[in-house]
């Protein structure tokens, strides 16, 4: 069986955050238990700027989940590496008119609670649990395994929580789509977000040519857009122009994707496929795109072993 970092060796913070959000998910998210959904929770803040707290230090957690009716949150901190002193003191220093500061909904705003939860892969336990020892953090932590997430230390706040784990899970079954891309993403994944984002506009308009804003075709991509902070966003649509803008001059994927970017806006795309409902075309743009991801991920791997 493959382990964690041989099924997502790019992005294990990424999945780990996927993996919190399907958690407290609609029902419909095939294969995959919402039990934090069925408890009211809902997601509220994903990757925001840095926001301080009651000491005025800086925290960025990577998701803030909240049940308006019991006003409760979660605050969770995924770490695909080692935590460190000062990050469990900031976060020790998060108090409820934090995260009434930062916008957090809740039905009664005076009544408002919380808990840090930090979450990590199985393959990090030995060292995070022995770090969370070290450092007399009270945090509740979760590790997410192949098969199950478990809670390995500490309590939460709500008796409700403490309930539903370990929760039985199927690794590969983490729906991505959720967050598909994050600031870290690799650019052959971008484009094969962009690409497949691409060709669904193509069917919906029916034309073998449509131009679209490329700031509608990643907005597209992501079901919780309006949730992420202005900073990944800002982040995400550089990394997406920059991608594009190369992927534009190439000769062979450049045959189909025209790109201008315009001052203050995100840039215009213009994709087409000629006689697209024809198998044969769409199978020549699909290699094409393959192709190209290909030449991308083999210069990411290059990168990353020199």
């Amino acid at each position: 069986m493959e382990t964690f970092s041989e099924m997502v060796p790019l992005e294990k913070h990424r999945v780990l955050i996927c993996c919190m959000m399907a958690l407290a998910e609609p029902p419909g998210t095939a294969g995959f238990p919402n039990p934090l959904y069925e408890l009211g929770y809902e997601i509220d803040i994903l990757e925001w700027d840095t926001v301080l707290n009651s000491k005025g230090e800086a925290v960025s957690p990577d998701i803030v989940l909240t049940d308006r009716k019991s006003n409760h949150s979660m605050v969770v901190e995924c770490k695909s590496s080692e935590l460190d002193e000062n990050q469990i003191e900031r976060y020790n220093n998060v108090e409820r008119t934090d995260l009434v500061d930062w916008g957090i909904g809740s039905d009664d705003p005076r009544k408002l609670t919380h808990d840090t939860t930090l979450v990590s892969s199985y393959e990090n336990s030995g060292t995070f649990f022995n770090t969370l020892h070290q450092w007399n953090c009270t945090f509740p932590a979760l590790q997410v395994g192949l098969v199950q997430i478990e809670k390995i230390v500490n309590e939460f706040s709500r008796e409700e929580l403490n309930r539903i784990f370990p929760i039985r899970i199927r690794f590969e079954y983490i729906p991505q789509y959720l967050y598909p891309i994050s600031r870290e993403s690799p650019d052959h994944v971008v484009m094969e977000q962009i690409l497949q984002g691409l060709l669904s506009g193509l069917y919906r308009h029916e034309s073998e040519e449509f131009e679209v804003d490329l700031k509608d075709v990643v907005i597209d991509i992501f079901p919780h857009w309006d949730s992420m902070g202005e900073g990944i966003r800002a982040k995400i649509m550089e990394k997406c122009q920059r991608i594009i803008t190369v992927a534009s001059k190439d000769g062979v994927i450049g045959r189909y994707i025209e790109y201008q970017l315009m001052e203050h806006q995100s840039g215009r795309i213009k994709f087409r496929i000629p006689n697209y409902r024809r198998t044969n075309a769409v199978q020549a743009f699909q290699r094409a795109g393959t192709a190209y991801i290909g030449i991308l991920r083999k210069s990411y791997v290059q990168k990353t072993l020199f």
